[in-house]
């Protein structure tokens, strides 16, 4: 008769502990998400990023929200490349952003302009805010197709300046000019427009070189006014004023 007395109560017992736990359960799925914590955005604002996933994610029920719904929806903008959703809390959801970074605009053929990351994806002029200023890349768009000679010179071009030692010289620069005729690259800078005339892709990095050491030197302190640099020769940089 004991036995069975404590088996009765072990019984209850596990049927409130099981009752209890599904109405934990069903009280935290049925609470709303009331906060949208956003991070890793720098382009892209909250507000858009909000505007994406509102329909799918705030004041809905716990149960209710598709993370994976939600990461399809953001993606649709063409800045953000991924997205890692996770529930900070009952009421909240935790969004980072990885975003696509623009390192240069084009100009195509039909006038619009867009931007460039450093993977080739073309990404919409859109007016962020926080957007970088970035050069400008002339003569990349040829009959309607990327020239693949204007691109690769001219990420080469970029990828040399954006070296440590050498960054402080992309506010110079306000274009990279390829020339379809004669396959060479030229540099404009910013404020007086001068001309830095690389020349083929051969030795780009000697040539950047050389750049790096005359704007270092007393030369360029001393002569604010210069028509053009011509770096395409042999030890050498030629200087017209």
């Amino acid at each position: 008769m004991k036995n069975k007395y404590l088996i009765l109560i072990f019984v209850l017992v596990i049927i409130s502990v099981g009752t209890l736990i599904w109405l934990a359960i069903a009280w935290s799925e049925n609470q709303e998400i009331k906060k949208v914590n956003i991070s890793g955005n720098k382009i892209v604002n909250e507000e858009d990023i909000l505007k994406s996933m509102s329909s799918s994610a705030i004041n809905n029920q716990n149960f209710e929200i598709d993370i994976s719904k939600i990461q399809k929806l953001l993606k649709k903008n063409p800045y953000i490349q991924e997205t890692y959703i996770t529930h900070k809390n009952l009421n909240e959801i935790k969004v980072e952003v990885k975003e696509r970074n623009p390192i240069a605009s084009m100009v195509l053929e039909n006038g619009n302009l867009v931007y460039i990351d450093s993977s080739m994806n073309l990404l919409p002029y859109i007016l962020y805010d926080n957007m970088p200023d970035v050069l400008l890349l002339n003569g990349v768009f040829q009959n309607g197709e990327i020239d693949s000679l204007a691109i690769i010179g001219s990420f080469a071009i970029l990828n040399l300046i954006n070296k440590d030692t050498k960054q402080y010289l992309l506010p110079l620069i306000s274009e990279i000019d390829y020339n379809k005729s004669n396959n060479t690259f030229s540099i404009i800078t910013s404020g007086e427009g001068a001309e830095i005339k690389l020349g083929g892709i051969h030795n780009l990095d000697t040539k950047i070189n050389k750049m790096d050491a005359f704007y270092k030197s007393s030369y360029i302190a001393s002569n604010k006014s210069i028509k053009y640099i011509d770096l395409r020769w042999d030890n050498q940089i030629l200087v017209a004023n």
